[in-house]
């Protein structure tokens, strides 16, 4: 079935985006263990804590900034191109920054919420952290502290581009060689930030289909 068509669009691309839902196209797992103090300075493997997403990565991460010594039969590595949400904050809207994991081996903390898919990983981060963020907000349970599980990303109603449109978008709010030959911003130690004037272009389409 053919999806909404964007208002907005780069030249080449035709037909609608794909209705479906998270759990229709991708598979949802959990990170698994990793407390702080299992965190070692120049520790074997690198890993994620779910804290770091809102101190220290943007919504690509490349580089590595925590370690740890845990054996590796006991953590959850990545294989590369997951996106990774917390799965729990405190308050809705601090649930719902997504990530995507460039490389494999990297360790992915408990309390993450771990989305593996065949689409562009970068693409659905900013996908989530944009025009999906409040629909992901008001789905956190909670009072204190709000979660967020699989099975509620499962049913999140999503529109999807082919691959090329997805990789052509992602460059271009990172303000990439696609969209021009601007050359991304170095960000935190997640290596990339959006570029300015992406603010308007997650709030409406391409992004937000009709």
């Amino acid at each position: 079935m053919s999806g909404a068509v964007p208002a907005l669009r780069f030249p080449g691309f035709e037909g609608g985006w794909e209705p479906n839902t998270v759990g229709d196209i991708d598979q949802i797992t959990k990170g698994k263990g990793i407390s702080k103090a299992d965190i070692v300075i120049g520790g074997e493997t690198p890993c994620i804590k779910y804290g770091e997403l809102y101190t220290t990565y943007d919504t690509k991460i490349e580089k590595i900034a925590s370690f740890t010594d845990v054996p590796v039969s006991a953590l959850r590595l990545s294989v590369g191109g997951e996106v990774i949400i917390p799965a729990s904050g405190e308050t809705p809207e601090d649930i719902a920054p997504a990530a995507v994991v460039v490389h494999g081996g990297v360790a992915l903390g408990g309390d993450l919420n771990v989305i593996s898919s065949a689409s562009n990983g970068h693409f659905l981060a900013l996908y989530f952290s944009g025009k999906k963020r409040m629909a992901l907000a008001s789905m956190a349970q909670g009072n204190s502290v709000v979660h967020l599980y699989p099975t509620q990303i499962s049913s999140l109603e999503i529109g999807i581009p082919s691959l090329p449109e997805q990789t052509k978008i992602a460059a271009f709010l990172v303000g990439g060689c696609q969209a021009g030959g601007l050359a991304a911003q170095e960000g935190r130690a997640g290596g990339v930030q959006i570029r300015p004037d992406a603010t308007a272009f997650l709030a409406n389409p391409p992004l937000h289909p009709r």
